[in-house]
């Protein structure tokens, strides 16, 4: 996954007027946080592993494991996170990256799907959404 995001020009900035605790940009190649701190970038980098699996966040496969487990979620911020399917694979990425024992005993399907998708990055993820975005390095 950093091989990726680094292959494809992305950094990270801290930005402290952000709105937001955190944004990931495909636009601007970036992932901006209010603070540096470690849970909000894995937060965004869930949204980048989701991006460049060709948003892997918003397929019915994944919408159905959502669906099925979003009740289940016992994170931090559960109305926020279990808001919508986005923000509830971005968030299990972070725990999956942080407390993955967790993730797999509560969610089990939610874990299996980012595990797969996880270990399989390869560069050919990297060449289709260098395709599908590349008007943006234009």
């Amino acid at each position: 996954m950093y091989n990726a995001f680094v292959n494809l020009g992305f950094g990270f900035k801290v930005n402290s007027k952000l709105s937001t605790t955190g944004v990931f940009s495909v636009q601007n190649h970036n992932i901006q946080l209010k603070r540096g701190q470690s849970s909000y970038l894995l937060h965004e980098l869930g949204h980048f592993v989701a991006a460049l699996k060709g948003r892997a966040d918003q397929t019915s496969e994944f919408k159905k494991i959502y669906n099925t487990e979003k009740n289940a979620y016992v994170g931090n911020n559960k109305a926020y996170v279990t808001q919508d399917a986005g923000e509830y694979f971005a968030e299990s990425f972070r725990d999956y990256t942080e407390n993955a024992s967790v993730l797999k005993s509560q969610c089990p399907q939610t874990y299996n799907y980012i595990n797969g998708l996880v270990n399989s990055i390869s560069d050919k993820d990297v060449s289709d959404f260098y395709n599908t975005y590349g008007w943006y390095w234009n």
